[in-house]
C-alpha cells in the first residue's frame, strides 16, 4: 500500500496488477498471498481521508526464477540476452532470511519439483559476524557505544565482501568472523547441492543470484559448488545489485506477458 500510495496518492480504480514472488518451499502459500494482495484495499490517510485500490491480478513467481529471468532475458520481453550459457542449469538464490536451488533448461523450463529451500540466509550470517565482532577483546574500544548489533549497512556488506569492517577509523580484520559466520550456510546449500540435486556433474551452468548471492559470491564459487569459475554466472551484471536481480527478473516477464498480448 505505500508503493501504491506513492504511485496513485489518490487512489486507483483501474486495473492494476501486481507481481509478488515467493521461495519455492512456500508454493502452499500462494493462495493465501494472492488473495491477500488481490481485492479492494482502503486506506485510511492521518487526515482522514479514505483511498482505494482494487488490485483485479495477482501474478506470483518463485523468486530464484526472477534471478534465472534476469539472466536469461533481455528487458524487452521478445529476445534472450546474447551470450548466455545454455543446457540445464542450477540456479542459487541466497535471499535475506531464506536460500533456495532451482534447477532449470536454458530455455526458460523450470523443474519446480526439484526445487530445494534452506531456512538461511544473508541477515543470519550478518547478525553472527556481528555477535563475533562485538565479542573480540581487541576491538572492544571500537564498539564502546555500539548497543545490541552492528547495523545491516554498508560496513557489513563490505566485511563480507572484502573481510574488513571499518570502525573508530580503523579496518578491522573480520575474514575470520566471516569464515565462521558463512559455514553453516555453505554447509547446508552444499548438502542440498550434492545430495539432492546431484552435485557438479548435473549442470552445464549455474547462476547465482539474490543479496547474499552478490556477498557470497566468490565463497560460493571457491568454496562450495566445485564448479568451473567461468561458467558461473550472477544473475545481475553488477553484484551490487544483485538483491534486486529476482525482481528485474519479473518485470522482464511481464515485459514478455505484455509482448504477447496479456494486459
Amino acid at each position: 500500500m505505500s508503493v501504491l500510495l506513492r504511485l496513485y496518492p489518490n487512489g486507483f480504480d483501474g486495473t492494476l496488477a501486481i507481481w509478488a514472488a515467493f521461495p519455492p518451499g512456500d508454493i502452499r502459500h500462494v493462495d493465501v498471498l494472492q488473495s491477500s494482495i488481490g481485492g479492494k484495499h482502503v486506506v485510511t490517510l492521518d487526515d482522514g481521508r479514505l483511498i482505494t485500490f482494487k488490485v483485479k491480478k495477482v501474478y506470483t513467481y518463485d523468486e530464484p526464477v526472477g534471478g534465472l529471468w534476469n539472466y536469461l532475458l533481455n528487458g524487452d520481453g521478445k529476445h534472450y540476452r546474447k551470450g548466455v550459457a545454455t543446457g540445464y542449469g542450477l540456479c542459487v538464490d541466497v535471499g535475506a532470511k531464506i536460500s533456495n536451488l532451482v534447477p532449470f533448461y536454458s530455455d526458460g523450463r523450470v523443474s519446480y519439483e526439484r526445487s530445494v529451500s534452506v531456512d538461511l540466509g544473508i541477515h543470519d550470517v550478518m547478525q553472527q559476524v556481528s555477535d563475533i565482532l562485538l565479542a573480540t577483546p581487541d576491538y572492544q574500544d571500537s564498539f564502546r557505544n555500539v548497543r545490541g548489533s552492528l547495523p545491516f549497512d554498508e560496513d557489513m556488506r563490505n566485511a563480507l565482501k572484502y573481510g574488513q569492517y571499518a570502525a573508530g577509523g580503523y579496518d578491522l580484520d573480520a575474514l575470520g568472523a566471516v569464515a565462521d559466520a558463512t559455514t553453516n550456510l555453505r554447509m547446508q546449500i552444499k548438502q542440498v547441492y550434492e545430495q539432492q540435486l546431484g552435485g557438479a556433474r548435473a549442470y552445464k551452468f549455474i547462476v547465482i543470484t539474490g543479496g547474499g548471492g552478490g556477498l557470497m559470491f566468490r565463497q560460493l564459487v571457491e568454496h562450495v559448488l566445485n564448479f568451473a569459475p567461468e561458467r558461473v554466472y550472477p544473475a545481475a551484471d553488477n553484484l551490487d545489485l544483485m538483491h534486486l536481480a529476482n525482481m528485474y527478473g519479473g518485470d522482464k516477464a511481464w515485459a514478455a506477458m505484455q509482448a504477447q498480448g496479456v494486459r
